[in-house]
């Protein structure tokens, strides 16, 4: 990597920070959850989680976050684009390797928890993305498909007052050892 390109970076990451202490209030971008090095054989990249406070599309979707990664074995650095993060917080990313006869493969998974309130439910949600980890001619690519289904058990996972049966629920997969278990019950 050249010093230009470095500095670019740099700079580039020294913005992202000041506009995250802007107004709350305004559009803006800032960082959601620390960056991480994804690894896959000797391949890295640096995965970037950039909050995001613009509505989605027009909808009025609060989209949270959105995922990008930067291959740290290329040439010239680029910022590639990989997907969306719907949730008010990021509160785990870790990986786990699949090593069974119908999967093999490693895959990164962010953990995320968004407030839940209505009139019949007051407590939080809790919800793990997979993303896909290749290696594709010695460069490491990071890959959401959102046509696949996400393990059912581990998205919508609930946990406070059920309002409407006056029940309290826990929710079992709420830190990244209870989803790694999980995994490793489905063998």
């Amino acid at each position: 990597m050249k010093i230009s390109d470095l500095f670019v970076l740099v700079c580039i990451f020294a913005g992202l920070a000041t506009l995250e202490v802007s107004a709350a209030e305004h559009s803006s971008i800032g960082e959601m959850h620390p960056p991480v090095i994804a690894k896959l054989g000797q391949s890295k990249a640096v995965v970037l989680f950039l909050k995001n406070n613009f509505n989605d599309e027009g909808n009025g979707f609060f989209v949270g976050a959105e995922v990008f990664y930067m291959a740290l074995t290329a040439n010239k650095p680029v910022l590639k684009y990989v997907w969306r993060v719907r949730a008010e917080q990021i509160i785990s990313v870790f990986f786990y390797d699949w090593k069974s006869e119908s999967r093999l493969g490693r895959s990164m998974y962010v953990l995320t928890k968004s407030r839940l309130s209505n009139s019949a439910f007051e407590g939080a949600s809790y919800s793990t993305m997979e993303f896909s980890l290749v290696e594709e001619q010695g460069e490491l690519k990071i890959m959401f498909f959102p046509k696949d289904l996400q393990e059912p058990a581990l998205q919508n996972c609930l946990e406070g007052a059920d309002l409407l049966d006056s029940k309290k629920k826990v929710c079992q997969y709420k830190n990244s050892e209870a989803v790694k278990s999980y995994f490793r019950s489905l063998r």
